[in-house]
């Protein structure tokens, strides 16, 4: 194979007045196509330069990871450094130790992949070997982009699920997903990329001044890279800890969803009296034949209709100012601690459907029925559909019709799905047939957007889609009672999550279980049964299914729930869970013995204690004994529900 080899100008030759070759020439010739290096290899500096971009991106996706917004001002030896053995200085960590997490992507990036390059030169030969290294700088430098988006959204790396259903979603939904690309993320995968493609179409073209200054600093940087990788990393030898891993393994352990930190067989038996049978139940609900309460069967008969609010924090919710919903009030139960399960909307309404918490394959394609409250309600004659066409992609569409769901109005807007509900429904009571009637309107999901006033906060955008939202549960209402079937209706309100992306609202802060994502309004409509009661303990979506059975009297057959009825005092007392490391990096439960909250960030090892679900990492740091054990409970948790 004929390689062609880089011409030096003669100005550069002719460099002093003997007619030999001046200093500049020697350097030039040894540095490209010099007789140390064979045909096949004076490309090995261009390849060196084209892959140098995605090496250092790879270093700055992995110095994200150990200073990330939120828990940057956590500064502790087993966040950064592993476990010290250093007990004088428990709570500093040196540049050199920093240092020390980089070590395995120093060695990866700046030694590995080189000599992998070499590899590829010297097996496909300089034409074809070049091309193969170009292709992979530009993955690479694709790949890490979207990494470090995700890492600054989500405080983790990018999952498989996550990626199915975000590919799913932005096809459904493709100019709301716009408002979700990071301009940052774009600017650096656009310039890195051109960086890399002009090392490749101006290796032969470019002035031989620049392509040996290039070449020098590319020389230069590798040396030092390689060097700060066999550096001394502190004065104690660390124990490692998952951190010291390259950002290749951390990636590809989140991509196919393992545990970053494993799990140890004394975990499960340590924790099992804590930990729920099925990964999540703690303490076993009472069957379903023991009668909990007067309001068993109270509500015999009664259609159902919930009507789930599109990302709907709590803290946008004012009752107050929604007028159809405060007049309904007086005969409901109003959540003031109500959460979700889980950040996403499908895996939310499999657990307001079925009382449990929603598994990792909500959304797989052989999805088997599930035992659900629709499925049970169609048994005793009840017809169940769902509205809502903007929600209904391929995935979802499968989950739901699992749950026992038929599925309306797919592709229509909100107001058309409303429309549709409503005739709907009036032809049920005209025929006087039970129904369950589920409405997922998407008006209200994020970015909120207020074309008249831009100035306005995220919240208050929030609350003005909600008084839209109530103007159209006011039609419900009134269509109600023209039928005389106000008074023989369930109507549950509640929000499926709150914010998840500081797209949304740029308070919100990735890594963190907090109540901005997990705390959503709820109203249970029960005439004859809530008499406007203000339910403080903490209940979840869960909680929904075997509320609505039980005001129904169908206890046969019933749900293997990991809920309660809301009247059921042992919610006091139990552990209720927040799923959210798939979407925000971190897991929390609440639990009613001690009335506190704990969350655990995977990524970081980190577990915080707070009388409220809203953590500060320089107050709320779990630092005694009982890491360990809250710890433990989380793993057992991932373990358990294989998320």
């Amino acid at each position: 194979m004929k390689t062609q080899t880089p011409v030096v100008p003669a100005s550069v030759t002719e460099w002093n007045e003997v007619g030999e070759p001046g200093p500049f020439a020697k350097v030039w010739s040894l540095a490209t196509a010099g007789p140390w290096l064979p045909p096949r290899l004076r490309l090995f500096p261009i390849a060196l330069f084209a892959w140098l971009p995605a090496a250092c991106l790879m270093l700055y996706v992995k110095w994200t990871c150990l200073t990330a917004p939120g828990l940057s001002e956590v500064d502790v030896p087993g966040l950064l450094a592993g476990r010290s053995l250093d007990s004088e200085n428990p709570y500093w960590v040196s540049l050199l130790e920093r240092l020390g997490c980089l070590q395995a992507d120093l060695i990866l990036g700046f030694g590995v992949v080189p000599v992998v390059g070499l590899a590829l030169l010297l097996l496909l030969g300089a034409r074809w070997g070049i091309r193969w290294i170009l292709g992979g700088c530009l993955v690479a430098i694709f790949i890490l982009c979207i990494e470090l988006q995700v890492l600054n959204t989500s405080s983790r790396f990018l999952a498989f699920e996550m990626a199915r259903e975000a590919f799913e979603w932005a096809v459904a939904h493709r100019f709301q997903f716009l408002h979700y690309l990071d301009p940052g993320s774009l600017a650096l995968l656009g310039g890195l990329g051109s960086a890399v493609t002009w090392a490749f179409v101006r290796r032969n073209r470019a002035s031989p001044r620049l392509l040996l200054r290039l070449q020098g600093l590319t020389w230069g940087v590798y040396a030092v890279m390689l060097g700060l990788a066999f550096l001394p990393v502190g004065s104690t030898a660390p124990v490692p800890t998952h951190l010291h891993r390259s950002v290749v393994e951390l990636s590809w352990k989140q991509w196919v969803d393992r545990p970053l930190i494993p799990v140890r067989a004394a975990a499960t038996t340590r924790t099992t009296k804590h930990i729920p049978d099925n990964g999540l139940r703690g303490e076993a609900p009472p069957p379903w034949s023991e009668p909990w309460s007067a309001a068993v069967g109270i509500a015999e008969g009664y259609d159902v209709i919930v009507w789930s609010l599109e990302t709907a924090p709590a803290r946008s919710f004012d009752l107050g100012a929604l007028p159809a919903l405060s007049r309904l009030s007086g005969d409901s139960w109003i959540g003031e601690r109500h959460f979700t399960t889980f950040p996403n909307t499908t895996h939310a309404h499999y657990s307001i459907l079925t009382g449990c918490y929603p598994p990792r394959d909500v959304l797989s394609a052989d999805r088997p029925p599930v035992i659900s409250l629709p499925g049970i309600l169609r048994s005793h004659g009840y017809a169940a559909g769902i509205y809502g066409g903007e929600n209904f992609d391929a995935a979802n569409s499968r989950t739901y019709r699992a749950l026992g769901l038929d599925i309306h109005g797919a592709g229509l807007g909100d107001r058309q799905s409303l429309d549709l509900l409503l005739h709907d429904i009036d032809g049920h009571l005209v025929q006087n047939k039970r129904y369950f009637a589920m409405f997922c309107p998407q008006i209200g999901h994020g970015p909120w957007v207020d074309s008249v006033n831009p100035t306005s906060t995220p919240v208050e955008r929030r609350r003005a889609i909600l008084r839209t939202e109530d103007a159209w549960i006011s039609s419900l209402v009134d269509l109600l009672k023209s039928r005389q079937r106000l008074d023989k209706t369930l109507l549950i309100v509640t929000g499926d999550h709150g914010v998840r992306d500081p797209a949304e609202d740029p308070a919100f802060r990735p890594g963190f279980v907090d109540e901005y994502s997990f705390h959503v309004p709820l109203i249970v409509y029960a005439p004859g049964v809530a008499r406007g009661t203000r339910l403080e303990k903490v209940t979840s979506h869960i909680d929904l299914a075997p509320t609505v059975l039980g005001l129904l009297g169908v206890t046969s057959p019933g749900l293997a729930a990991d809920g309660l009825p809301l009247w059921d005092e042992s919610i006091r007392t139990r552990k209720t869970y927040f799923l959210g490391r798939s979407y925000l990096g971190a897991d929390g439960y609440y639990d009613g013995r001690t009335s506190t909250f704990l969350m655990w960030n995977e990524l970081r090892d980190l577990v915080m204690r707070s009388a409220s679900m809203h953590f500060q990492p320089s107050t709320d740091l779990v630092r005694d004994d009982s890491e360990d054990q809250a710890r433990l409970v989380f793993r057992h948790l991932h373990e358990s529900t294989l998320r």
